[in-house]
């Protein structure tokens, strides 16, 4: 695509953006995290980890005031912008009116069918998640039976940590497994909250996730979900009393609790931290072929 030439406003220029604020008497909701991006180096970095090209249709979520848009489209085939506040959805129709390949969707991306939008061809997705909504939408598109080949992101750092967390460590939890279920991840960039206006309370990261080349194979994949919440739930326990307790889907005896755990290499005092990703799948795989039978 042809680079974007708009004549309005510089949206990495943090005096240019209040001023536009200010003119639009709109004033940013805490409750929505709306934290506006303006710093031109993280955009670039991000749309640079997104490796676009001409072919790309990419899905932004929280598009704001169009910063990130307008470089995702100067690059891709095609960006679908999904905005929740009614405003900044007038706003960005009116800053890209006559920019073909931008379509701004007005709606709140939990309830947005991103399924359809897979199957139309979008296979990217970059976004300044919103803090307040960002983990159910990750979650979301991670349980996707066709997930966005690349996610590049940017997330509060406690969020990144969470993401890109090795088992044994504090950050290890449910977000992480589904994450990691199908995805490398990795941090790309630390970013300060005086690149955003107004700037946030917490420091942020830019996160880089790609589908696994080879997608470790989740056979039942309503399972492994209840599995693995049941089990972070309780987290402080012990992975063998969780199984005991667990729902009748999951629930394990002792004599069933060696045959099951063993061949994992997974011990019933260990606790849900201590356990990898592929030992998770592995444990979910066999509890469904267990009640399969």
């Amino acid at each position: 695509m042809e680079a974007l030439t708009r004549a309005f406003v510089n949206l990495t220029r943090p005096t240019e953006v209040r001023s536009l604020l200010k003119q639009m008497d709109f004033h940013p909701s805490k409750a929505l995290g709306q934290n506006f991006l303006t710093d031109g180096n993280i955009v670039n970095l991000i749309v640079n980890a997104a490796d676009l090209s001409a072919e790309d249709n990419v899905i932004e979520v929280g598009p704001g005031l169009g910063v990130l848009t307008e470089a995702i489209a100067a690059r891709a085939h095609r960006v679908l912008a999904i905005e929740k506040d009614h405003r900044l959805c007038g706003h960005l129709r009116e800053y890209f009116a006559g920019v073909p390949n931008i379509d701004i969707h007005e709606g709140d991306a939990l309830g947005f069918d991103f399924h359809s939008a897979a199957l139309n061809g979008y296979s990217k997705f970059i976004s300044n998640l919103p803090y307040s909504t960002g983990n159910r939408i990750l979650v979301e598109l991670f349980q996707m039976a066709d997930p966005p080949e690349l996610i590049v992101i940017t997330v509060q750092k406690d969020v990144g940590d969470r993401l890109t967390a090795g088992p044994g460590t504090k950050n290890y939890g449910l977000l992480t497994v589904w994450a990691q279920a199908g995805y490398e991840t990795a941090a790309r960039k630390s970013v300060s909250p005086s690149c955003f206006t107004p700037p946030p309370r917490v420091q942020s990261s830019v996160l880089v996730l790609k589908r696994r080349m080879d997608p470790l194979r989740i056979e039942n994949r309503e399972l492994f979900s209840l599995l693995i919440k049941a089990c972070f739930e309780k987290r402080r326990k012990q992975i063998g009393t969780i199984l005991r307790d667990a729902p009748s889907r999951i629930h394990t005896v002792d004599g069933d609790m060696e045959r099951i755990l063993t061949p994992l290499r997974i011990t019933p005092r260990m606790r849900p931290e201590e356990i990898s990703v592929e030992q998770w799948i592995g444990l979910a795989n066999t509890l469904s072929a267990r009640t399969s039978d």
